[in-house]
C-alpha cells in the first residue's frame, strides 16, 4: 500500500477555480476577507463614519475591481488564442470555442418512443437501446442495391482468404514493446473508461509487466485476425445535438461510444505502422483530401475551393 501511494501520484480537484483567479485576485480577497471578519468582530455597525464598515466596503470594491480587471483580460487573452488558432490549429480553436460555451443539461428527463412516454433511468436507456439498435440495421428494402453489397462481400472474402494464405503481418514486423510502452506513456489521463473500467491510469502506471502483456496479446490478435469479443462493447452516451431539435425525441441525441482503453492503444499501434509504411502521400492520401488529416479541416478546403473558384 505504501509503495502504491509513493508511485501513482494523485491530486484533488477543485471544482471553484476560476482561470482568472491571478495572485493580485487573490491577495485582494484575503484582505477582503480580513477586513470582513474584523467588521464582524466589531459587531457589524453600518454607515461610513464607522472605521471597521469603511475600511470593509473600500476593500470589498477594490477586490470586485481587481477581480473585473483580471477576467477583462483573460477573455481577451482567449480571444487572441482563438484568432490566432482559427489561422494555424483548427483543433484547438474549436477546443478553445467549447470551452468557453454555456453547459447545459444534455439529456432531457423525459423521451417519447414509438408513442411511448418514458420518464424513468431505465425506460429512457431502454427507449435509446432500441432506437439505436434499430438506426444501425442493415436496409433491406426494394430500393437497397444488392449488386453492391454481393460484390463488397465478395472482395472482403478474397482479402481474408489471400490474408489466411500469405500470412501477411503488420507493415513493419511484429509489435515491440517499445512501440506499445511509447504509445501508453503518451494517454491523456482523466479519460472515461470502457465497459472493462480500465482507465489509461491503469496502462500508465501499470509498469513494464503489463507492456510485455500487451504486446503479446496485440501480436497474437494480429496473427490470429481476430478482436476479442470485449472489445467490441462499448458505453453509448447520447449527447444533445442543440439546434432547437425537440428533446424528447431520441433522433435529436447524437450516439458516442466510450471503447476499452485497451482497444485503443491497440487501434494507435495500427495508426502508426499505417502512416509509417502506407501513407506516404505518394499514393494514398489524395493531397486534396482534407479530413483527418494533421493541420488540416474544413477551412483549409474552403480556401482551396475558393482559390480555385476564383482562379
Amino acid at each position: 500500500m505504501l509503495q502504491r501511494i509513493k508511485t501513482v501520484p494523485k491530486c484533488s480537484f477543485n471544482p471553484f477555480t476560476k482561470p482568472y483567479w491571478t495572485s493580485g485576485v487573490k491577495i485582494a480577497h484575503e484582505k477582503e476577507r480580513t477586513l470582513r471578519k474584523a467588521w464582524v468582530i466589531d459587531g457589524r455597525p453600518r454607515g461610513m463614519h464607522y472605521d471597521s464598515y469603511k475600511l470593509y466596503k473600500r476593500a470589498k470594491h477594490e477586490f470586485r475591481n481587481i477581480q473585473q480587471a483580471a477576467y477583462e483580460q483573460y477573455i481577451q487573452q482567449t480571444n487572441d488564442d482563438i484568432n490566432k488558432a482559427a489561422e494555424c490549429d483548427i483543433r484547438l480553436f474549436w477546443k478553445l470555442i467549447k470551452r468557453n460555451k454555456t453547459v447545459s443539461s444534455k439529456i432531457y428527463p423525459e423521451i417519447i418512443q414509438d408513442d411511448n412516454i418514458c420518464n424513468t433511468p431505465e425506460s429512457i436507456a431502454n427507449a435509446f437501446m432500441d432506437y439505436f439498435s434499430k438506426l444501425y440495421q442493415p436496409d433491406s428494402d426494394e430500393m437497397y442495391d444488392n449488386d453492391t453489397r454481393q460484390q463488397i462481400e465478395l472482395d472482403y472474402n478474397k482479402i481474408l482468404k489471400s490474408c489466411y494464405e500469405q500470412n501477411v503481418y503488420l507493415p513493419g514486423g511484429i509489435i515491440k514493446e517499445s512501440e506499445v510502452d511509447g504509445i501508453i506513456k503518451l494517454l491523456k489521463r482523466r479519460k472515461a473508461s470502457g465497459h472493462d473500467k480500465i482507465q489509461h491510469e491503469h496502462l500508465l502506471y501499470g509498469g513494464h509487466t503489463l507492456v510485455r502483456c500487451l504486446t503479446s496479446l496485440f501480436n497474437l490478435v494480429v496473427s490470429k485476425g481476430r478482436i476479442p469479443n470485449g472489445w467490441k462493447l462499448g458505453l453509448l452516451v447520447p449527447l444533445f445535438k442543440g439546434n432547437n431539435k425537440p428533446k424528447t425525441s431520441p433522433d435529436s441525441y447524437r450516439p458516442i461510444t466510450l471503447l476499452p482503453c485497451v482497444l485503443k492503444v491497440f487501434e494507435h499501434v495500427i495508426k502508426s505502422r499505417l502512416l509509417l509504411y502506407v501513407f506516404d502521400g505518394s499514393v494514398f492520401p489524395n493531397p486534396q483530401q482534407q479530413g483527418f488529416q494533421k493541420y488540416l479541416g474544413c477551412l483549409t478546403a474552403s480556401f482551396n475551393l475558393h482559390e480555385n473558384y476564383i482562379s
